[in-house]
């Protein structure tokens, strides 16, 4: 039994007859037009019942925004029928697996991404988190034989400086420090009760300073990872592979309580590995004192070609001395004979151990959508469906295709940029297909446009027919030559990572409109020096409670080159008056779904160039200041109280703003009557014609009292309840 893309599937041990217990065969995630997804099966110890996670309950609109936390736990019998739902909340709850008695099933539950340990009762009338203190990686806990306790990966994020070196300069490359977070794995076991909560180390001496990055890519890599947890029969004994960064995973066995930690194979592997590199070890118990794994390397030949190389030994705990029962050897890249399903385009490896590949189906223009799917390569060069229960891949790693497309004699920097951009790919797409493979030269892969001598990416564009549904990967940060960086218009969550504040040759950065981003605005984004459009329009009134919050950082007062400022979202506070400094400011728009406070700064009378002034003055107090009566280019102004916005009356002085054609002073708490001043925005020609300089005028929700010029009925567009003078 296995799930796949939102269904789950039986099949008879021969692999003849394949049956979709979710009621068809048609692939969805979770962004498509029904709810009837199904995930996670794990199958009751007497075989007669699935526990699965499940969008079927899922309520409100089918979007990430009201479906992240709507995956609920149900089970059904092994021929996909008598569905029962065991969770009701408002969690996320996945990865459920049945305890070996069959009373209680173990899963993952929490808000979001912050999942928890939790246990329940086959009923669900009992149940409870489990270490509640700890947060949980995605992969599912694990029973002892005998139900008596849980071994678990928990994670553990802080903020840190990490050196790296800065294979992104075209320079020689030097070292450089990125504020960021590291990660650590660490392994528990607790008894189903909550009570004696272990920890297994497996380093007495653990550095508290992150270790040094080989480059720009492995920013995202966990300091320390631990992975693979699997018990002995008589549940005595755990083992598990672990590793540092930037070294090679190693095997070790420990005693249920965290004793006896022993090490039973190094990550350098043994003495004919001495030119390989140790990717990946996923062990098995064969019996109570012995543990059956395989160790996934790579190398090289005597041609330079990379070889994959699988190795099954068999080791003793008491005794480490591992043995070698089975040795295969493949090579990457793949030859061009490797048998692939019908229709593969390409096939490139992704997971850390080497095992996991994704083929590219045949797609493009007039056809079907190319779409990723998972294969095995095995050692002898056979392409198999990705067993569904192998491995031991975590989504909480980013996982890098290991093969460069640039062709020898290119630079180096255009390396690193394929490599990057390869390696964030499917954090920026979440449930899209965005077609950048390493069998394609990244000067073909759409949206994104390399130039420049050296060659670097320069422009990431929008793909036309995709919508990104992931979040933003703090590694474009590291594209030193981008120039512009357009995610607008697609369905991104998460915050906007402060480390885009690298990209210091960045002229457009468009987060919006569109996605649904939270936090607040980084003001690291203030030393963006070159950015001449900055677009966060983030969400929609309707996502007001969730979107991008927080005040409007005053370190945006030194984008002294810019020229379009876009900020929507519920935004908070006061409009800074360092505002008033971005002397190329063409367009100002400022809107919040929430309420905004203070005056409008009489700064913003300083921008010359400003032609657009947009303001969501909703909450905000004082009245419209006259120094805006002096923007000699202003066209349009528009400040819009949504109810509750500013007070005072009509500056008589907006009748000398030269150029001013649109005026939108909707929804405020204005009085008085409109300046008879404003009169010479519609004038008599003398030749029956009339010069009309306002085409768009709206005053309504005010408390504005007397009468409308009378040749203000010349204008093209005008909103008031308000009479004409006669």
């Amino acid at each position: 039994m296995f799930g796949h893309e939102g269904r789950i599937y039986v099949v008879d041990a021969g692999g003849s007859e394949l049956v979709s217990l979710s009621g068809s065969f048609e692939p969805l995630h979770v962004f498509s037009d029904t709810n009837d997804l199904d995930f996670s099966p794990s199958v009751s110890p007497d075989g007669s019942r699935v526990v699965y996670s499940t969008l079927r309950y899922a309520k409100g609109r089918v979007d990430y925004g009201s479906k992240e936390h709507d995956y609920e736990i149900a089970t059904m019998t092994i021929d996909g029928r008598d569905r029962r739902r065991l969770t009701d909340n408002e969690r996320h709850d996945v990865a459920p697996v049945w305890s070996p008695a069959g009373s209680h099933i173990a899963f993952l539950s929490g808000p979001g991404n912050h999942r928890r340990l939790f246990v329940v009762t086959l009923d669900g009338s009992e149940g409870r988190y489990l270490a509640p203190a700890l947060k949980v990686a995605d992969q599912p806990p694990v029973w002892s034989p005998d139900g008596s306790r849980l071994a678990f990966l928990a994670l553990q994020r802080r903020s840190a400086e990490i050196p790296y070196v800065d294979t992104q300069s075209d320079s020689t490359p030097e070292s450089q420090v990125w504020e960021g977070t590291i990660t650590r794995y660490s392994a528990y076991t607790i008894r189903p009760d909550g009570s004696e909560l272990t920890r297994l180390e497996w380093v007495t001496d653990r550095p508290q300073s992150p270790r040094p990055r080989g480059g720009p890519r492995d920013l995202r890599e966990p300091e320390e990872y631990v992975g693979g947890l699997t018990w002995s029969p008589d549940g005595s004994r755990l083992a598990f592979a672990a590793n540092f960064y930037g070294e090679s995973p190693a095997l070790y066995s420990v005693n249920a309580d965290g004793s006896g930690l022993r090490l039973l194979f190094p990550g350098a592997g043994t003495p004919e590995m001495e030119e390989e590199t140790v990717q990946g070890i996923v062990p098995r118990f064969s019996d109570d004192s012995s543990v059956q794994f395989q160790v996934t390397s790579r190398g090289v030949d005597e041609e330079r070609t990379v070889v994959v190389v699988s190795r099954v030994f068999v080791v003793d705990v008491d005794s480490p001395e591992p043995r070698l029962l089975r040795k295969e050897q493949g090579y990457w890249p793949p030859p061009s004979e490797w048998p692939a399903p019908s229709g593969a385009r390409s096939v490139f490896l992704t997971g850390p151990s080497g095992r996991e590949a994704h083929v590219i189906l045949s797609g493009g223009p007039g056809g079907q959508p190319e779409q990723r799917k998972p294969f095995v390569i095995s050692v002898d060069g056979r392409l198999e469906p990705a067993n569904p229960v192998w491995g031991d891949d975590s989504p909480d790693s980013t996982h890098c295709a290991g093969v460069s497309a640039i062709k020898s004699g290119e630079s180096r920097s255009l390396t690193d940029d394929h490599d990057v951009l390869l390696c964030m790919r499917d954090v920026l797409a979440g449930s899209a297909v965005l077609y950048w493979t390493s069998d394609r030269p990244i000067t073909e892969w759409p949206g994104v446009v390399v130039s420049g001598s050296p060659p670097r990416v320069q422009e990431i564009r929008p793909v036309p027919g995709i919508t990104l549904t992931g979040t933003i990967p703090p590694e474009l940060g590291t594209l030193a030559g981008l120039k512009v960086l357009d995610l607008g218009n697609n369905e991104l969550h998460g915050e906007i990572p402060p480390e885009l504040s690298r990209l210091k040759n960045l002229e457009q950065l468009y987060l919006g409109p569109g996605n649904s981003l939270t936090g607040s605005i980084p003001p690291e984004l203030g030393s963006l020096n070159r950015l001449r459009i900055l677009d966060l329009r983030i969400g929609t009134h309707a996502q007001r409670a969730t979107i991008l919050a927080g005040e409007i950082p005053l370190e945006l007062g030194n984008l002294r080159g810019l020229e379009e400022l876009y900020i929507r979202g519920s935004i908070t506070g006061p409009i800074p008056p360092e505002l008033g400094n971005l002397e190329n400011l063409r367009v100002l728009d400022l809107w919040s779904f929430a309420r905004m406070s203070g005056d409008i700064p009489s700064a913003l009378g300083n921008l010359a160039e400003l032609e657009v002034l947009k303001i969501g003055t909703g909450g905000m107090s004082g009245g419209i200041p006259v120094d805006l009566a002096n923007l000699p280019n202003l066209r349009e102004l528009h400040l819009d109280g949504n109810g509750s916005g500013l007070s005072g009356t009509i500056p008589p002085e907006l009748a000398n703003a030269p150029n001013l054609t649109k005026l939108n002073l909707r929804r405020n708490q204005l009085e008085g009557a409109i300046p008879r001043e404003m009169e010479r925005f519609v004038e008599d020609s003398g030749d029956g014609s009339f010069r009309v300089q306002l085409s768009y005028v709206n005053l309504l929700g005010n408390r504005l009292t007397g009468c409308v010029p009378a040749n203000w009925e010349y204008i093209w567009e005008l909103h008031t309840t308000l009479p004409f003078c006669r």
